[in-house]
């Protein structure tokens, strides 16, 4: 598997996120679900939800939208800080669709959630044996470390 180091994650690039989670599990990549605003873990790249566009947010975050099928406008990855979930949103105007990539080493990067709530979960994690997606307060979990793909 090839991944994007981490300078060359920018806007304009089209990705697919794999989690990078422990256990034998293969659900491992992001899945937007535009129908119902929800994300997934998925098995493979096919099911279209899994193709990201990065989009420049503000101030050197970024934004990340889902380029999968259907008319649904629901498609920027937006973390809730309050209940520690992740969910899609339709526009920018939500705080939580912003997010910081850090390196996280060995080719990994770390997702932070932006948003403005009080809350300490902000850290992106994968749990590939429920094939679910939740936010963390800590960043030294198995599902924390992702790994960008280029398409």
């Amino acid at each position: 598997m090839i991944n994007l180091p981490f300078s060359q994650v920018t806007p304009g690039k089209t990705v697919a996120l794999w989690c990078d989670g422990g256990g034998p599990e293969s659900t491992r990549f992001v899945n937007g679900i535009t129908g119902n605003a929800t994300l997934d873990l998925q098995e493979s790249m096919d099911p279209s939800g899994t193709h990201w566009r990065v989009d420049d947010g503000r101030h050197g975050s970024i934004l990340l939208y889902c380029l999968g099928g259907g008319p649904e406008p629901h498609r920027y990855m937006n973390g809730i800080t309050g209940t520690a979930s992740v969910s899609l949103v339709d526009n920018t105007g939500f705080s939580g669709a912003y997010w910081q990539i850090t390196d996280a080493g060995g080719g990994a990067v770390h997702l932070k959630c932006l948003g403005t709530g009080p809350e300490a979960t902000r850290w992106l994690n994968g749990l590939t044996g429920s094939a679910t997606l939740d936010l963390q307060a800590a960043n030294n979990l198995s599902g924390a470390f992702w790994r960008v793909l280029p398409l």
